[in-house]
């Protein structure tokens, strides 16, 4: 259950509470991902920004808004796809030494804010423009220069820390400048970043943890681009259907998304078996803990599996690294299809799917 403030506010309480478990399916990620938002002040006033953005654009021209979300529609899945597909692809970067950990902290820095956030970013900034009352054209944004599209944005936001995370007050294009131009090194156990013009150029220094937390504060970023997003779109839905364009999916993007999912959970997606009646999803939790907890948590996945993979039987095999006990959940097709669209289709789920023991 999200908090009100994060629904539609043309929305009645009863119609939203409906609306989210109607979509139980879908909103699962962004919950969470809504959820680990709220758990700090700082990333609060992110989320709280960019939603604002969307729902007063909407209020302010209901018509330019929805033309915005359909214009980015197309970039921003494809951004989603490249990102997935980079979770899933992602290492343990622990082991490496601090020179090998620099270098694959800023070429997943670099590819995270030129390929998968800078379209949203692009979206965010559109959207403002109408909320400010002078739009801009989505096609003219679309090709316009990153950087620039940025510093007009700052123009309009509340608070720079949507763009610019603290406290080294960075914008999020330079950070994408310094991954792309390489422009660090690491000197005496600190990493130096340079940043700025030639004629003005700055530096500072971040410890090896500084870094990762770096990393962490984009991909929050994200989260809140993505997840305002796509609540807004679910709480427009009967427009929404209307007029954004189809984004074609194929087995491996659905994979991929299902993987970058789970992984936010601390389970790995290890294999994923598709046939013309059943799917086969095999998971290792990677973050265990005691109990029955993790296994019930991962028993919830024939849903997703079976949203992307519609008309087909689900089967999700579980193991807990370093435990042998095994399970597997199974669910089919027809099951499956008259829970989803179900309210309280959660709590049907637990009743429908079938547990077996190292099986």
């Amino acid at each position: 259950r999200l908090p009100e403030k994060y629904q539609c506010s043309g929305v009645r309480e009863s119609e939203a509470g409906s609306r989210l478990r109607y979509y139980a399916v879908v909103l699962a990620n962004e919950a969470i991902c809504v959820g680990q938002l709220l758990s700090r002040p700082d990333w609060k006033e992110v989320l709280d920004s960019v939603f604002s953005i969307r729902n007063e654009a909407i209020s302010a021209d209901k018509d330019k808004a929805f033309d915005v979300f359909s214009a980015f529609e197309k970039p921003i899945r494809e951004a989603q796809r490249k990102y997935s597909t980079q979770i899933v692809l992602e290492q343990d970067k622990e082991p490496l030494n601090i020179e090998e950990y620099t270098f694959e902290m800023f070429r997943m820095i670099g590819a995270l804010t030129e390929s998968t956030i800078q379209p949203f970013i692009k979206e965010l900034y559109c959207l403002a423009t109408i909320r400010s009352g002078v739009p801009e054209s989505p096609s003219d944004i679309l090709g316009s220069d990153f950087g620039n599209v940025v510093n007009q944005l700052e123009k309009l936001l509340s608070s720079p820390a949507v763009i610019a995370p603290p406290p080294w007050g960075i914008r999020i294009n330079q950070w994408r400048n310094i991954a792309q131009h390489h422009s660090y090194e690491v000197r005496e156990g600190a990493i130096v970043v340079r940043y700025g013009k030639a004629s003005s150029q700055r530096q500072i220094k971040l410890t090896r943890n500084e870094l990762f937390v770096l990393a962490k504060e984009l991909v929050r970023r994200l989260g809140a681009l993505k997840s305002s997003r796509e609540l807004t779109i679910a709480n427009h839905e009967d427009n929404f259907r209307r007029i954004l364009p189809e984004t074609p999916r194929n087995d491996y993007t659905a994979a991929t998304e299902l993987g970058a999912a789970f992984a936010t959970q601390g389970f790995k997606l290890t294999e994923l078996d598709i046939k013309e009646n059943n799917v086969v999803a095999h998971i290792r939790d990677v973050a265990p803990t005691s109990g029955p907890y993790r296994a019930e948590h991962c028993s919830q996945f024939v849903l997703p599996v079976g949203n992307r993979f519609p008309g087909r039987d689900v089967i999700v095999l579980f193991e807990s690294q370093g435990h042998e006990e095994r399970w597997q959940f199974s669910i089919d097709a027809a099951t499956l299809g008259s829970i989803a669209r179900k309210n309280n289709s959660l709590s049907l789920l637990a009743e429908a799917v079938r547990w077996e023991r190292n099986p």
